[in-house]
């Protein structure tokens, strides 16, 4: 991913952040019936200074109540960060965006 993100990066970071946003939300409504505030954030260097396109997400510690509306606070936020459960979800998401980036 990193040579597809330096050949073309707004196709690339959008559908790193798209991936990661679609992911939690649809996560938020299946698990817990709840929307959720998010703030993407991507980081396209580690502290070493490589090339390396990653997203890190800030989720409400609650959402908003699919049915009623109303926000609805969870008690234990642990549950909704386990990475286990979201990121092969997550992956899936985010390769046919780019599908016909790839070069051949």
């Amino acid at each position: 991913m990193r040579i597809l993100a330096r050949l073309k990066p707004a196709v690339v970071y959008q559908a790193l952040l798209r991936a990661a946003a679609d992911t939690l939300l649809a996560l938020g409504k299946t698990r817990k019936g709840l929307t959720f505030g998010l703030t993407p954030i991507l980081h396209t260097w580690t502290r070493e200074l490589a090339f390396h396109p990653h997203v890190h997400v800030l989720v409400s510690a609650g959402g908003v109540a699919q049915k009623g509306g109303r926000f609805i606070q969870l008690k234990n936020t642990a549950t909704c960060s386990r990475e286990a459960c979201w990121v092969g979800y997550s992956s899936a998401r985010c390769w046919p965006p780019m599908a016909g980036w790839w070069p051949r």
